[in-house]
């Protein structure tokens, strides 16, 4: 198979204090896809969603095999088209597979813009739930309705949690596939991460994170004004948040996507981990969107510049 991830720099680089604190060293992956939802397997291998050829990925040791969906014929500007079709893996179609995570023996996929969620495991590429209509009802597996459904996150208990982007509101599934309402009146939410029995979310649209608890939404950091400013949690700016992961000591990693940053939140403050110049396109993060940690690591998902990113992380 052609490879599609080619190693940028084997050892970490050293970015300039102008585009990243102290708080991390980079190394990237280019990609000829866009990744944006991504998650690790038990043997260090990794599932990532690419929306641009509309297809999953699994990578292990920097190699990439396709794992599911096919790449589809190109539109006039040379992009795979996608579309929506349940069938093998090798068979099936996504649209804008935006989210990956673990979910019963296989992984649940949000497939935006076909506003619904798939299921798939190791031979085949089912739809979960929704109608394939841009609504917002509610009822067991296919019969409920999403507008442009993004982050996902499971819970202790199993359930599926649902970003509802389109519908302003955080959407639950339990394991007999009912969804219902876990959570409304949230501004665009888009990355999940569920962790220590409480759901955190990015609420995009209002440039903050919360924490969300039996419905209940608290707000974490952000002061609900786009900008960029660290300090205080409260009075943090960001900018069109996408992505979020939780560490195992409570520290917060948020992809701060307007800003062309990755942001930390821990102890009560907001800094900053990784900038990328606005004036130089050729450094990272640009978009960046769903994020991992892993054993001291940040692995980003940057869809503009087609690079999956990692921050070695220190104080």
């Amino acid at each position: 198979m052609k490879r599609i991830i080619a190693c940028i720099s084997c050892a970490a680089m050293l970015v300039s204090g102008a585009f990243c604190s102290s708080a991390a060293e980079q190394s990237a992956f280019s990609m000829i896809g866009a990744p944006s939802g991504i998650v690790e397997e038990a043997d260090g291998s990794m599932m990532v969603t690419d929306t641009y050829n509309k297809v999953i990925w699994r990578i292990e040791g920097g190699v990439p095999s396709l794992y599911s969906g096919k790449i589809g014929v190109k539109d006039l500007s040379g992009e795979p088209v996608g579309g929506y079709r349940d069938s093998t893996n090798a068979e099936s179609f996504f649209l804008e597979p935006w989210d990956i995570v673990k979910y019963a023996d296989g992984y649940a996929v949000s497939d935006t813009a076909n506003h619904v969620i798939r299921f798939v495991n190791g031979t085949t590429t089912r739809t979960l739930t929704g109608n394939r209509r841009e609504s917002y009802t509610e009822g067991k597996g296919i019969s409920a309705g999403f507008s442009y459904p993004k982050g996902l996150a499971v819970g202790d208990d199993g359930r599926l949690y649902i970003a509802d982007s389109g519908n302003n509101a955080i959407r639950v599934m339990d394991k007999d596939g009912n969804v219902s309402t876990y959570a409304s009146g949230i501004n665009a939410p888009a990355g999940l991460c569920f962790s220590n029995g409480s759901l955190y979310a990015v609420e995009s649209g209002a440039n903050r994170i919360i924490k969300i608890e039996n419905g209940n939404a608290v707000p974490v950091a952000g002061s609900g004004t786009a900008g960029f400013a660290d300090g205080e949690a409260m009075n943090a700016a960001f900018s069109r948040p996408e992505g979020i992961t939780v560490s195992q000591d409570g520290t917060i990693y948020i992809s701060d996507t307007g800003n062309k940053a990755v942001r930390r939140i821990r102890n009560g403050r907001t800094d900053t981990v990784i900038k990328s110049d606005p004036s130089a396109m050729s450094l990272y993060p640009q978009e960046p969107r769903g994020m991992l940690y892993s054993n001291g690591k940040l692995y980003i998902c940057d869809v503009f510049s087609k690079k999956l990113i990692t921050a070695e992380l220190h104080d």
